[in-house]
């Protein structure tokens, strides 16, 4: 699903806040460096490359879900594609179909309760994967720099 997130290509996760239902998540903008640093992992230098930082020039956004059932966060490095899912670029993913709400589906008895359809979004990060169960897409609201 497109979004504004659709614009860069890196976004942190500054936080994320449920109560009553309402997931917050406060993300920001990540932006490449224009300088290039040694990348050493151990012992290793696999050479310069460019870091990506949250800046004063960052953008920030809040990603409201309303009438949340479930989520989770998992470190990216951890996560591994649906095999359900369609391969796409966007920050914020919608599943009719996934392995997650399966997952939810036969540990839970929240979509059989529910009494709306709930879908499944992934919003992916660049250190973090949040999964989310919800009727209906969050808001997404720009944030005056800070994240107020």
């Amino acid at each position: 699903m497109e979004t504004p997130l659709d614009s860069a290509t890196s976004w942190f996760l500054e936080s994320l806040n449920y109560a009553s239902g309402v997931l917050e998540v406060r993300v920001a903008e990540g932006i490449l460096s224009s300088h290039f640093e040694p990348l050493i992992i151990g012992a290793v230098n696999l050479g310069p490359a460019q870091s990506v930082d949250v800046t004063a020039s960052s953008r920030h956004y809040l990603l409201q879900f309303q009438q949340v059932l479930a989520y989770e966060v998992v470190l990216e490095s951890y996560a591994r594609p649906d095999k359900h899912g369609e391969a796409s670029r966007h920050r914020l993913r919608t599943y009719a179909r996934s392995e997650y709400l399966d997952f939810i589906a036969s540990h839970t008895s929240i979509l059989a309760l529910a009494a709306e359809p709930y879908q499944h979004f992934a919003l992916v990060l660049a250190d973090e994967i949040i999964n989310v169960i919800a009727a209906q897409a969050p808001e997404v609201l720009a944030q005056p720099v800070g994240g107020v």
